[in-house]
């Protein structure tokens, strides 16, 4: 997780996770970073960010979008990849006429807030 988000913004997720919802930071921490995102054996750290991503995208939740559009960019990700990456994502929303009720977060000030890890 702290390759993702990096070390300050992980720092302020569990903390807040502890308090609040200590079952789904372990669930979280465990589960969906430690098994799903941490495997490299299959995907390199930048394709398994692109689904989540895309898989963001279309449950259109911005504020989790926007912290994995910065986490991206942490893993190498690049604009030309994350924006291809987000077309596709919104095409798929297109296509199954998925009415998105939030909008996308804006990705250069999203990627100006980027602190690489």
């Amino acid at each position: 997780m702290e390759r993702v988000f990096g070390t300050e913004d992980m720092g302020r997720f569990t903390k807040v996770m502890d308090v609040y919802w200590p079952d789904l930071r372990k669930l979280i921490v465990n589960y969906c970073y430690g098994m799903y995102q941490s495997e490299r054996l299959v995907l390199a750290d930048v394709d398994t960010s692109r689904i989540s991503l895309a898989s963001l995208v279309t449950m259109d939740v911005p504020k989790q979008l926007s912290w994995h559009i910065r986490g991206f960019m942490n893993l190498g990700g690049t604009k030309e990849e994350l924006l291809k990456t987000l077309d596709i994502a919104k095409s798929i929303v297109d296509i199954v006429g998925v009415q998105l009720k939030y909008p996308m977060p804006d990705v250069d000030e999203t990627i100006k807030s980027v602190k690489l890890v």
